[in-house]
């Protein structure tokens, strides 16, 4: 397959008074045309900020990103110029946020909102982009389509509000789509479908999706591949099947266990990761989940492990983990 985007060795930071909070740590991934990539972790891991460096919306100050190349097509992103980065911006590179109440401009119709992007990128004149807009809506499953562009986003439930930022981001048929915790403010049916629209969409026009999220659940049905972060830092990737049947580090497995189980008691605790995570402004020179680690050794104190190779197209970053994957495959 062509490869879509080459992401190396990036590396954001925000400069505040508390200290350099290193948000991103020299990250490295790919994604291939019409695939799909999860990105998953708790709050706070960098999951985010790391999709925002794509489209360059850090905002600077006191953001920067200090490290390595964002290769889309063939292009560094990075060293385009900000007319040239605009360009970029939803006609080729689109993005769902989490929270289109406030992704939404409250005092703009849906309808001009839709309308916006398609005159700028598209070249439409006004008749064209609403007749494109009422697709748009149609498209992603709004009744009477036409009618409702006149609406403010308050006049839609959560889910329609959802499913009104799919289709300004689907507007100018983008070759990548970001979905950065799409489903958080919705119940488990309107989840459901959100997650098969996109999926239906995906089919339908080909672009490459990255799924952002902390369900791993959600994750399986999704993605192709998928990558574990925790504190800025990558750690652990592999094929989503590889991931959940072989996982080799201790907070991949500590997410995997708690997630409720079809075959477990009603009564049975889920099992949370003990601890806190670390200060991102204080991160010292060992593994970041060490302190919360069970198979923490000195050596995770001082050192962080790189990423390596356990199997095919499997990578993880740390010191224990035969042992880990020793013990998970024992257990089960």
């Amino acid at each position: 397959m062509t490869r879509l985007l080459e992401v190396r060795n990036l590396a954001a930071h925000f400069y505040t008074q508390s200290g350099v909070v290193k948000a991103v740590n020299s990250i490295s991934y790919e994604l291939d045309e019409g695939d799909t990539l999860g990105i998953v972790g708790e709050s706070g891991c960098g999951k985010s900020v790391s999709v925002l460096c794509l489209l360059r919306l850090i905002p600077d100050p006191p953001g920067k990103i200090v490290d390595g190349e964002i290769l889309f097509q063939g292009r560094d992103l990075l060293t385009l110029s900000d007319e040239e980065m605009r360009r970029v911006r939803w006609a080729e590179i689109a993005m769902i946020f989490q929270d289109p109440l406030t992704a939404l401009n409250p005092v703009l119709t849906v309808g001009f909102q839709i309308v916006e992007p398609l005159k700028l990128h598209q070249r439409m004149n006004t008749r064209q982009a609403k007749d494109r807009a009422a697709e748009l809506l149609d498209l992603v499953g709004i009744p009477n389509a036409r009618a409702r562009l006149d609406d403010y986003p308050h006049q839609f439930s959560g889910g329609m509000r959802q499913r009104v930022m799919i289709a300004m981001a689907l507007s100018c048929n983008p070759r990548l789509l970001i979905a950065d915790e799409p489903t958080t403010a919705l119940d488990v049916t309107i989840q459901a479908q959100t997650i098969d629209l996109v999926k239906r969409l995906q089919q339908q026009l080909g672009m490459a999706v990255i799924w952002i999220s902390h369900d791993l659940g959600v994750i399986a049905g999704l993605a192709k591949r998928v990558i574990v972060m925790y504190a800025g830092h990558v750690i652990e990737e592999a094929g989503v099947e590889d991931l959940y049947a072989n996982p080799s580090h201790p907070y991949t497995i500590g997410l995997l266990r708690s997630m409720p189980q079809l075959n477990q008691e009603r009564d049975a605790q889920l099992t949370s990761i003990p601890g806190q995570p670390p200060n991102p402004a204080a991160l010292g020179p060992g593994c970041p989940f060490a302190v919360r680690c069970s198979y923490a050794v000195e050596k995770c104190q001082r050192e962080n492990p790189p990423l390596e190779v356990t199997g095919e197209g499997h990578q993880v970053a740390c010191w224990e983990k035969d042992k880990v994957k020793g013990d998970w495959q024992g257990a089960c």
